[in-house]
This record gives structure tokens, C-alpha cells and sequence, in this order.
């Protein structure tokens, strides 16, 4: 089971920016995320996040750790 880890692909000195469990936000549309799975493929840190759609179902999908943010951004113009 060892070799299936994906984190030991990782390059020596690298390291994942965000943690399984850790609530992340979609860059594209500030959808709320959670890390399920961390992985390396094609040279890009990937990771498997869950999220819910407007009906409420569970969903998943992997996204890029570059299309990911750790706190959604906030709007600083005032009205």
C-alpha cells in the first residue's frame, strides 16, 4: 500500500500547500472545498476536493493547487 501513497511521488524539497481537511476556496467562483486527497501528477500538485452543488448532493473533482485559495477573497470597495 506504501507505493500507491501519492505523496511520495512528490519532489525532493517540494511540499503541498494545503493539509486533507482543510477547507479551500475555488478561485474561479469562491466555491467552498474540502481537501480529500492530495496527489502529484503530470508535475503538478493535484488535489481531490469535495464540495456541494445548489441541490445539496456531495460532489468531487480535482483541481490544480494554483486554482485553489485558502481563504475566499473579499470585496474592498465600499458603497
Amino acid at each position: 500500500m506504501a507505493s500507491c501513497d501519492p505523496v511520495k511521488k512528490l519532489p525532493e524539497g517540494e511540499e503541498f500547500q494545503y493539509d486533507i481537511g482543510e477547507v479551500v476556496y475555488y478561485k474561479i467562483d469562491n466555491m467552498p472545498m474540502l481537501i480529500d486527497k492530495r496527489m502529484y501528477k503530470k508535475g503538478k500538485k493535484m488535489y481531490k476536493v469535495v464540495f456541494k452543488n445548489e441541490d445539496g448532493q456531495l460532489l468531487f473533482n480535482v483541481v490544480s493547487e494554483h486554482e485553489i485559495l485558502s481563504a475566499p477573497p473579499f470585496n474592498r470597495a465600499r458603497i
